[in-house]
């Protein structure tokens, strides 16, 4: 079956080597669709991204089963269509990248 992928523009796929590939999160504000709303306290985090984490590769593997590995899936707002492959390493950096912020407010607040 088609997914709903679009081929990304140019600017799009330097935005994913950017942040998929070498790791750098330019400032950018997250779509208005997945921004946090309440808070999660400190000893909460890392165990939500693990299970959310951990329900992403369960979804992933399900895609790869019906599209193939090299099938680029949903379209990213930032970086376009993007394959199981990339899926799993965006959200494996953009963890690690929310983790830093989180140690930084942590020792900010005292803790």
């Amino acid at each position: 079956g088609a997914t709903l992928a679009a081929r990304p523009t140019l600017g799009q796929r330097l935005t994913r080597t950017l942040v998929i590939d070498v790791g750098y999160f330019p400032r950018a504000a997250a779509p208005g669709s997945v921004q946090p709303r309440g808070s999660v306290g400190a000893g909460e985090i890392r165990d939500a991204i693990d299970a959310a984490l951990a329900r992403l590769d369960a979804t992933l593997d399900r895609a790869v089963e019906r599209f193939g590995a090299a099938a680029p899936l949903l379209r990213h707002p930032y970086f376009g269509g993007l394959t199981v492959r990339q899926w799993r390493r965006f959200h494996r950096r953009h963890a690690a990248h929310h983790m830093r912020q989180v140690r930084e407010r942590t020792r900010q607040l005292g803790g």
